[in-house]
């Protein structure tokens, strides 16, 4: 099995290094490789180019020492007879090479079972289970997490989340609508306009800030797959806008209704009895139209650019020069500093390599249950709308339809450009999604049903709360109507992997097209390759070596790779590495922008040093001042301006 019970660190940081050797050695390669056939490197990599003196051991000599440390410590984990090995979490994936091969041993299961039940003790029982995943989105860090783990994580992340949207509310949203909004309904007016727009943008800002919150508080709870985490991020977001937005709403509601001196209130919602009631719609529909544009339908994504890409980005690259470039502050002050910088806090001041700069620069991977949860609340709110007598309606449904066309393209600039890719293998986040789906309809459903009242088709002559009860029945009626008929017409949770692959492909033949397998993204056992049995190999006869165990490897079966994003150019053969680099900078990319921009205004900090290093060199050079001598007494002016200049320069030098 090879998942981490003990040791999660230590694996952790011989990874880094083995990253490090792979990209360093696939440089020597390709350059080696550009020597022996003459020709220029003319591609990206030539100026990427990073060598031993960009990593963690800064050296060769101190690379084949760490190796061979690595090596001891990987003996230790998984040799036979040793005493300090490491822990599996009892999870076994066992890989076939063919579907068929699969299918023969999911049929005797029980037989299997029943064989390997002696191994894991009277205590333990053995299942089979099978996994529809792909590799890279087992999250292998996680296994050693146990259920009660996740559950507690979870449980504190609910409340952490809670206690952040509470805040919000407390320290935003309520001093805003008590000092700004609610004024304007003491006098009998309405806070409309570009107040609630501002309110929209606050909001909007508000729920993206805890909407990155939730994410990186997802990938932390210890989920063993990322179709989980992704479930946990569309519910934790689905419920901080529906808390945060329908809290404002009902804030604006209550100051239209508090305003009238007629006694309106909600009622009005099921009759059509005056144009007093018609225009207390018209108010309540005007606030949540200048709240939701631009704010909800527009700001809130646009800054996710901003603070998930644009801020980190440049405070990381600031943070980066002030420490290792310019080191223009004392060493205390460049200490402080470094703390701030991402995977920086155990190095020291006078290095920084080149894997922690990648890891601080890595951008956020792809994140629908995000895009999803606004999918289903900015639908819903503008449906509320169907409800109300007011020109804002129609102007509501025309926003929605720009935010739409809005979020069409900006969501494929998103992923495409702007996020890290990742793997989403199964369906259940958009199932999830399409059961929520039924809340919107559901508030058409029940915006029909308070029309039908009001034309007196429905419920006529019933009391107030007899029609709000059939209101919620025909919300209520809708919902379970589309979730019974998702779930029985449609099937969605059926096993997706019944539709079994008929082509004959094997593992290899898989893995060629894919680059990653389960051998090569499981990090532990990519150490053991690495480590232990390509060193078991190399010293052992041909008749006793390990050469039939599978490796973790790319297109070379003899060069042990680890999977990750990004780092899929390490799989590939070095003379594949020029076609691997085309286009590499697309100046449709926020950072490509961005690193112009900062080589641009570099020129002007490297312009400034270079002149200020050049004067003070001349006039150390220019010196002519004998220490051990005592200084001339200026007679003239010329050598009073000529002594103060001297002494200035000194000063300067020093």
């Amino acid at each position: 099995s090879l998942l981490l019970q003990k040791g999660v660190s230590e694996v952790d940081a011989m990874i880094e290094r083995l990253i490090e050797n792979m990209d360093v050695d696939m440089e020597a390669k390709v350059q080696s490789m550009t020597m022996a056939t003459d020709q220029s490197v003319d591609y990206e990599l030539a100026d990427t180019a990073v060598g031993w003196e960009n990593t963690t051991a800064r050296t060769f000599e101190n690379m084949l020492v760490q190796k061979e440390a690595d090596e001891d410590q990987a003996r230790r984990w998984f040799a036979e007879d040793s005493q300090d090995k490491l822990w599996s979490t009892g999870d076994i994936f066992v890989v076939f090479h063919t579907t068929a091969d699969r299918d023969r041993v999911l049929a005797m299961s029980d037989a299997v079972v029943k064989e390997l039940s002696g191994c894991a003790g009277d205590d333990r029982k053995v299942k089979i289970a099978q996994i529809f995943s792909e590799p890279p989105s087992i999250n292998w860090w996680h296994m050693p997490v146990s259920k009660q783990d996740m559950k507690r994580n979870t449980q504190f992340a609910a409340v952490k989340t809670l206690a952040i949207i509470a805040m919000v509310q407390l320290f935003i949203v309520l001093p805003f609508a008590y000092f700004i909004v609610w004024p304007y309904s003491k006098t009998g007016s309405v806070a409309g306009g570009a107040k609630m727009q501002i309110a929209g943008v606050i909001l909007g800002n508000v729920n993206m800030f805890v909407s990155l919150q939730i994410y990186m508080t997802s990938f932390g709870l210890g989920f063993h797959r990322k179709d989980t985490v992704d479930m946990t991020v569309f519910g934790g977001n689905t419920i901080l806008l529906f808390i945060n937005t329908f809290f404002n709403i009902f804030t604006n509601a209550l100051m239209v209704f508090s305003r009238n001196h007629k006694g309106v209130g909600p009622e009005i919602f099921v009759t059509l009895e005056s144009l007093f009631a018609i225009g207390i719609e018209g108010s309540l529909a005007e606030s949540i139209y200048f709240m939701m544009m631009p704010g909800t339908f527009f700001v809130g994504f646009a800054m996710c650019i901003v603070m998930a890409g644009v801020v980190p980005f440049m405070l990381n690259y600031l943070l980066m020069k002030v420490v290792y470039v310019w080191r223009c502050l004392p060493s205390f002050l460049l200490t402080v500093v470094k703390a701030i910088l991402p995977f920086a806090a155990d190095l020291t001041l006078d290095h920084y390599p080149f894997r922690r700069a990648e890891k601080a620069f890595e951008p956020m991977e792809i994140s629908l249950g995000g895009d999803y949860a606004g999918m289903i609340i900015n639908p819903s709110i503008c449906f509320c709308m169907l409800f109300f007598v007011s020109p804002y309606v129609w102007r509501t449904f025309m926003m929605l339809f720009l935010s739409t066309l809005f979020q069409y393209f900006f969501a494929r600039y998103q992923h495409l450009r702007f996020c890290k890719a990742c793997y989403y293998t199964g369906n259940k986040l958009d199932t999830i999604v399409n059961f929520f789906w039924g809340v919107p309809l559901s508030i058409i459903a029940a915006a029909w049903c308070a029309w039908g009242i009001r034309s007196e088709h429905i419920g006529s002559g019933a009391s107030i709360p007899a029609k709000f009860v059939l209101v919620n029945a025909a919300f209520f009626t809708s919902l379970l109507i589309w979730v019974g008929s998702y779930q029985l017409l449609l099937r969605p949770f059926q096993r997706q992997d019944e539709l079994m692959e008929e082509d004959g492909s094997n593992h290899a033949d898989v893995k060629a097209e894919l680059l990653y397998s389960w051998f090569n993204c499981n990090p532990a056992f990519v150490l053991k390759c690495e480590y232990y049995l390509n060193a078991k190999q190399a010293g052992s006869s041909p008749s006793t070596s390990s050469r039939a165990h599978p490796l973790a490897c790319g297109e070379d079966p003899n060069e042990v790779r680890f999977f990750q994003v990004g780092k899929e150019y390490l799989f590939l053969r070095p003379e594949k590495q020029k076609l691997v680099d085309r286009d590499l900078r697309s100046a449709s990319e926020v950072e490509t922008i961005l690193e112009r921009v900062l080589e641009f205004c570099g020129g002007f900090m490297t312009l400034c040093v270079h002149t200020a290093r050049r004067r003070v060199r001349a006039s150390v050079e220019t010196l002519q001042w004998d220490k051990d001598s005592q200084p001339l007494i200026p007679k003239t002016k010329s050598e009073m301006k000529l002594r103060d200049h001297d002494m200035q320069t000194r000063d300067l030098a020093r």
